[in-house]
């Protein structure tokens, strides 16, 4: 599990909001925004992985996550369609629930415009 300490061990800039560290210690959140900002931290530790959870760059990864909402690439938008899906709640892995959701389902709906197995 990627926690803060995780993120932010490598740099000197202040470290995002310490609320963060419950969200990223803590289990898979099935509040709608909650569960968005972990699957953010998460994303942004696989783009980047040598980079430090700053203020600045947390700041940077959210407007990449939102993107243009118009477009079929946005991660917020794709999370929110996965949301909205009719076979989300009946679905054998996510059953209805959005702490289900994963980075790996975010980035399978952007490219493929379906839900993942």
């Amino acid at each position: 599990m990627i926690t803060l300490e995780t993120l932010t061990q490598k740099s000197d800039q202040e470290p995002v909001d310490p609320k963060a560290d419950e969200l990223l210690d803590g289990p898979p959140s099935d509040d709608y925004n909650k569960r968005q900002i972990q699957l953010m931290y998460e994303w942004q530790h696989r783009l980047r992985p040598e980079e430090a959870l700053t203020r600045e760059n947390f700041d940077k990864v959210g407007m990449d996550w939102v993107g243009d909402v118009d477009s079929s690439n946005s991660m917020s938008k794709s999370f929110r369609e996965i949301k909205n899906h009719p076979d989300f709640t009946s679905h054998s892995r996510l059953q209805g629930k959005i702490s289900n959701i994963e980075i790996d389902d975010v980035l399978y709906w952007v490219e493929n415009h379906k839900l993942r197995d």
